[in-house]
């Protein structure tokens, strides 16, 4: 019974990090998608402007 218990607590452990990283991954791409679209969008707007 222990055992059954400590492998769903491994695999919740598990589960967790993946779900991090997968979070962690996400939250890097779309700060880097923005950063990068604000940057095109702006140097647009900046030329039409000059």
């Amino acid at each position: 019974m222990f055992l059954f218990r400590a492998w769903k607590l491994l695999v919740a452990f598990a589960a967790g990090l993946v779900g991090e990283a997968t979070a962690a991954w996400l939250g890097i791409t779309v700060s880097f998608g923005v950063l990068i679209g604000g940057i095109s969008i702006g140097n647009k707007v900046f030329r039409r402007n000059v």
